[in-house]
């Protein structure tokens, strides 16, 4: 009941600036047969990457908890999840034709710099949306709901401690969204934008 009171007010906007973008907006799209598209999709570098990841968590995941960490289990997990990014690189870098994460991009320095640069904004943001509810509820003992109410500190000041401290993050997140993305995107070839914008 309250995130459907919290969502319906974007609906009047929303809804008339969808219906002006699909009215306005002339993209030249280029028309490229089913199977030709599904032909250019990355199959062996999407499976590798999806697969490699998973068992290399799924190795953390259960290491000291569902099995030791010298386990068989947890060892291959862990072993062939490496291994199986590492062929994701190769083939990105060597076979596909269509690569998800161009290896070019990486090649120059700026472009490097930049992704990093997202990244670390990545590490920030996951940090501070995941413990500082660990906090309110570990810490300061606070029910869940009244975490969340804590959690609020762009629009309302309960508890100023808490407070200050994610207006000062907030800032620090928000001024770096999207610098590092547009001189990532004006640093590659346009045919790279699409690429550039998922790896940044």
């Amino acid at each position: 009941m309250i995130i459907t009171k919290t969502i319906n007010p974007t609906v009047p906007i929303s809804g008339p600036v969808f219906i002006v973008i699909a009215l306005m907006l002339n993209l030249e799209v280029p028309k490229t047969p089913i199977l030709a598209g599904i032909r250019a999709i990355d199959w062996v570098g999407s499976l590798a990457l999806v697969g490699g990841l998973l068992m290399f968590l799924l190795g953390l995941e259960f290491g000291g908890t569902v099995y030791p960490w010298d386990s068989v289990t947890v060892i291959c997990l862990l072993v062939f999840g490496v291994a199986t990014v590492m062929l994701f690189v190769a083939v990105e870098r060597y076979f596909s034709q269509y690569p998800i994460v161009p290896v070019r991009l990486y090649s120059n320095l700026s472009n490097f710099a930049t992704i990093v640069v997202d990244l670390f904004h990545g590490i920030v943001l996951t940090t501070n949306t995941y413990f500082l509810p660990l906090y309110c509820q570990s810490v300061l003992g606070a029910e869940p709901l009244l975490s969340g109410v804590l959690l609020l500190p762009f629009a309302f000041f309960m508890s100023p401690k808490i407070i200050l401290y994610q207006i000062i993050a907030g800032f620090g997140v928000g001024l770096d969204f999207q610098p590092p993305l547009i001189a990532l995107q004006n640093n590659v070839p346009v045919q790279d934008n699409a690429a550039a914008t998922a790896s940044g």
